[in-house]
């Protein structure tokens, strides 16, 4: 979480959900606020 945490734009923190893509993954993650997020999914990139 800290990666999502250090790079999100200020659009990004703005927003309820947003997509990042991480390494070999596309991660679906929900902003709950306060730098809280959690994981809602994630799919590998082929």
């Amino acid at each position: 979480m800290s990666e999502i945490a250090t790079n999100i734009t200020e659009e990004q923190s703005t927003k309820r959900v947003i997509k990042k893509h991480i390494g070999d993954y596309f991660y679906t993650v929900e902003n709950i606020g306060f730098g809280n997020y959690r994981v809602i999914g994630k799919d590998l990139i082929e």
